[in-house]
């Protein structure tokens, strides 16, 4: 059937403190990779990156906290990631800021042989425009760099005066 991976967010039920003060501040959504193998989700421990509470990710976009578990030591690092990435692709990852679901999309891909899989590295919105950088696995040992840029197109209705 094959592989496939992908960055999604999931709900915490933390709020970050700039909200706080607001009357309804909203949740954090945090970043989290997951897989489906063979047609089946792959369940998968995450922790909030804002207040360390452990989620259970049981679907994309999906996932139940888990009661009194806060700092699992089971949840893979970027440190344990890049043990198995070649030196380069570590450093161009880390060059960039990557998160640890970008670490784990990466490593993934590798595992699984996925190549010209396009992973997200950076994007920014400026002046009408979306530009950054993506990631193209090539290769085992082939990787390349894929700036972009795309001009963001405001529709005017023409019913709206």
């Amino acid at each position: 059937m094959g592989s496939v991976g992908q960055k999604h967010l999931i709900k915490c039920r933390c709020i970050l403190p700039q909200f706080k003060k607001r009357i309804n501040p909203p949740v954090h959504e945090f970043v989290v990779f997951s897989a489906i193998v063979d047609g089946e989700f792959q369940k998968s421990i995450a922790q909030c990156n804002n207040c360390g509470i452990a989620h259970s990710v049981y679907d994309f976009c999906q996932s139940d906290i888990l009661d009194s578990k806060e700092g699992v030591g089971a949840i893979p690092t970027i440190d344990d990631i890049c043990l198995s990435l070649p030196d380069d692709l570590e450093n161009l990852l880390k060059s960039c800021g990557s998160d640890l679901a970008t670490f784990q999309h990466v490593d993934f891909a590798l595992n699984h042989e996925l190549w010209n899989t396009k992973i997200l590295l950076s994007k920014e919105e400026a002046e009408g425009y979306i530009t950054g950088k993506s990631l193209v696995i090539v290769s085992e040992n082939r990787f390349r760099v894929v700036p972009f840029t795309y001009s963001i197109e405001v529709k005017r209705d023409k019913n709206i005066r």
